[in-house]
């Protein structure tokens, strides 16, 4: 499964009649990349290793709510620390969570290139 950097570093966009190894069109090629790694996403949040960190992430939340409930409204420092704390377990889901979104899409774009190439 390649992994899907944010923003910074920019992907190339695929030009529509490149045609890749496979002798599909770029553009396909890319809709199947990112239906297998929406499938490589799902099939990890369905693991024994996804379940073990959704549950850890979730105790890492718990804890922080915890914390911030007893932190000092005034020390900045802390708040900071607990607010990241309980961030970064939401950030490692949310990329997951658009991989496979991205997947699904993927899949209903080859579907529509599919019904367009039999009409």
């Amino acid at each position: 499964m390649s992994i899907r950097w944010p923003g910074w570093f920019a992907e190339p966009e695929p030009e529509d009649d490149v045609v890749g190894p496979s002798g599909l069109s770029s553009e396909i090629e890319t809709a199947l990349a990112a239906m297998r790694q929406g499938t490589d996403a799902k099939a990890f949040f369905d693991s024994s290793m996804g379940r073990y960190l959704l549950q850890k992430a979730t105790e890492i939340e718990v804890s922080a709510f915890r914390a911030f409930c007893d932190a000092d409204p005034e020390d900045a420092k802390a708040i900071r620390r607990i607010q990241e704390d309980q961030r970064i377990p939401k950030l490692v889901f949310a990329w997951l969570e658009d991989a496979i979104r991205e997947g699904i899409n993927a899949g209903q774009i080859v579907e529509a290139m599919k019904e367009m190439e039999n009409e």
